[in-house]
């Protein structure tokens, strides 16, 4: 139990349960990070007791899904989802593959952003495509908003694509 105050009569608060830093080192040494809560518009009248129950501070958003390939039910294992911080200035980047059944599951935390951009099958420039059972994939990227959706399911494409050109000297010999 905790107690707030002294609280000015008829103002309104917005009451924060929150971490003042976050940092993935917590987690490596058995600690947690926790997302946080805000209740918002909090008012109460001279010599009142407001009781805002009990709150559950979750550890971040568990994001899953399964990641297939398109126009079928055929699940792809060992595929790359990573997922990174969208609309913020952020380096941290957290990953994982996909299970035997295509499935995955990603911590993310809401602390350091409400939206992340979750890529099934990523690749920087120098990374070879996706390639599975011989067959190449396009990666794919989903915006969420973990506050509206925790899950995130892929239909990969196939990369079907040949690159063909003419290599000339500046003047067309």
């Amino acid at each position: 139990a905790i107690t707030l105050g002294p609280l000015v009569p008829d103002v309104s608060y917005d009451i924060h349960f929150e971490q003042s830093t976050w940092d993935l080192n917590y987690t490596a040494q058995g600690a947690q990070n926790y997302s946080p809560i805000i209740i918002a518009g909090v008012s109460v009248a001279e010599g009142q007791t407001k009781d805002l129950g009990t709150q559950d501070l979750k550890q971040g958003s568990e994001v899953n899904g399964k990641v297939t390939v398109s126009g079928s039910t055929t699940t792809l294992s060992n595929v790359l989802v990573r997922a990174k911080a969208a609309l913020v200035e952020s380096e941290f980047v957290i990953e994982t593959r996909t299970d035997f059944g295509g499935n995955y599951k990603l911590w993310l935390s809401t602390y350091l952003a409400r939206f992340y951009d979750v890529t099934a099958a990523p690749r920087k420039d120098g990374e070879e495509v996706a390639e599975f059972g011989g067959n190449l994939y396009a990666e794919k990227t989903i915006r969420l908003d973990l506050t509206k959706q925790t899950s995130a399911n892929f239909a990969l494409s196939p990369a079907n694509f040949s690159v063909s050109g003419k290599v000339v000297t500046a003047d067309n010999g």
